[in-house]
């Protein structure tokens, strides 16, 4: 069954929730740097990204997604259509960051429920697929306008490992820039999506 879940699936069912991530990081990047012009701190300055992105969210009245309350850290936590988790992370080295230790984490990061199914919309490939575990990573562009990548984790991994996802496409929305039709398709068998270079100062810890 893990097989026939494409992002083109995911995607037609996540409907304003890009639009919804990029103003809340486009908001959380202001605060942040207003606090913060030099980004001295990498990590106070992801912290506080991260805040305020997630305050916008508390504000944001939405029928197809809801935000989890009582998230330590002020993690991003989505809801999709009551059934599947989204969480909102930082790129690590612009790619998937690891979920680090936290056993809450490294079960987030298996990304499928095999036990648990749904109905995909009309109009898509197939008729079901089980409940979701889905990861939204961003980072900044050159003109720090964030840029969010949607993934599938098949496991968690280690820190400093290859991440370990079916895939990974861009997020887009209609206020963000245009991006290039870049997918970084991964396997069922494990195979590494692509090699990253571990930068520390970009490692941020908690529960985001």
């Amino acid at each position: 069954m893990t097989q026939n879940i494409s992002p083109d699936q995911v995607l037609s069912m996540l409907n304003d929730v890009p639009d919804a991530l990029y103003e809340a990081l486009r908001v959380g990047t202001s605060y942040a740097d207003g606090l913060q012009p030099d980004i001295e701190n990498q990590h106070f300055w992801s912290h506080s990204a991260r805040f305020g992105a997630w305050r916008n969210l508390c504000e944001v009245t939405a029928e197809s997604w809801s935000l989890r309350e009582s998230v330590p850290n002020c993690g991003i936590h989505l809801t999709i259509a009551g059934l599947h988790s989204l969480r909102v992370v930082r790129s690590l080295s612009n790619n998937v960051p690891p979920p680090g230790r936290n056993r809450a984490r490294r079960a987030a990061w298996t990304g499928i429920n095999e036990q648990l199914s749904f109905e995909l919309p009309s109009g898509t490939q197939g008729t079901s697929a089980p409940l979701l575990s889905l990861l939204a990573d961003w980072n900044l562009d050159e003109d720090r306008e964030p840029v969010i990548f949607l993934s599938l984790p098949i496991q968690a991994w280690n820190y400093g490992n290859n991440p370990r996802c079916h895939w990974r496409v861009p997020l887009r929305s209609e206020g963000s820039l245009a991006l290039e039709d870049l997918a970084f398709p991964g396997g069922d068998d494990g195979d590494p999506m692509i090699s990253i270079n571990i930068d520390p100062a970009e490692w941020s810890v908690g529960s985001e």
